[in-house]
């Protein structure tokens, strides 16, 4: 029962990260446009501060947990997808970090549309490990 539990909160957690770090990715592209109006640059802020952030958190607590309960560390899978994670983690950094400098980014920087497609693209693969848990 308690892996069921901790496996709700990770996905609870996971959906709030990604859906947070789909915000943060469109924002920074309005943001680069001008065209993000400044309360609502702000308020995306402070929902990154207090729930894409936690669930971030939460994330790698409880998979960490989740692979623990599962002995899971020996597997190719999970390191794939920790490699991943790390990338998705430093990406939520970036995002994040960009979107609360005072300049907004050049217009030319494909940051904003890297992030987006980095993430879309990420997010099915993780999802495929996870569940299939491959002998890879």
């Amino acid at each position: 029962m308690t892996y069921l539990v901790i496996k709700a909160l990770h996905l609870v957690a996971i959906m709030l990260f990604v859906g947070g770090m789909l915000v943060l990715a469109l924002a920074l592209k309005a943001y680069q446009k001008d065209s993000l109006g400044a309360a609502l640059r702000q308020q995306i802020i402070r929902w990154d501060r207090f729930a894409t952030s936690p669930a971030f958190g939460l994330v790698w607590v409880l998979g960490i947990s989740l692979a623990v309960m599962g002995d899971w560390f020996p597997d190719t899978w999970l390191h794939l997808k920790f490699a991943i994670v790390f990338l998705l983690s430093g990406l939520h950094g970036t995002l994040s970090g960009r979107l609360k400098s005072e300049k907004p980014p050049s217009p030319t920087s494909r940051l904003p549309g890297l992030a987006l497609t980095g993430l879309l693209a990420s997010v099915p693969v993780i999802i495929f490990l996870a569940t299939l848990k491959p002998w890879i």
